[in-house]
């Protein structure tokens, strides 16, 4: 059986929310529902300027008002609605969200220090649980 490729392949870039006050005080936000600040603004004017050019058939955003924000820059003129999903989010880290960075180390250090001893492709599954074999993600 031959393959026969018919269309342009398939590109996806992948775009992080523009800065917000709870990264620029180095608190953890992971579902906090959190504001770009001015310098996050700048960043999703200057990636609008760099994605003006660049055709997109979709846009997909996580539901939160920073990655919102920063579609909405994106999408100015390109006359282009953002699909927002749930599932987009960043992980939830439960009642570190709206603490500092420092705080967490300083809680979860002996156990960050032996996350960061195992191989690079292990560390993920040691602080959060496995999903079943038969899951799938639905957007």
């Amino acid at each position: 059986m031959q393959f026969i490729m018919s269309q342009k392949p398939t590109i996806f870039y992948l775009v992080r929310h523009g800065e917000t006050q709870q990264n620029k005080n180095n608190i953890i936000q992971g579902h906090l529902d959190t504001d770009l600040n001015e310098t996050g603004i700048s960043q999703a004017q200057k990636l609008a300027e760099i994605f003006e050019s660049i055709w997109l058939d979709n846009v997909y955003a996580s539901d939160l008002k920073r990655a919102q924000q920063t579609a909405v820059h994106i999408v100015s003129k390109k006359n282009l609605p953002i699909e927002s999903h749930y599932n987009l989010r960043e992980i939830k880290l439960g009642d570190y969200e709206g603490k500092s960075i420092e705080k967490f180390h300083e809680e979860l250090g002996e156990l960050l220090a032996f996350r960061d001893a195992l191989p690079k492709d292990e560390r993920f599954f040691v602080l959060f649980r496995q999903p079943p074999m038969n899951s799938e993600v639905v957007f």
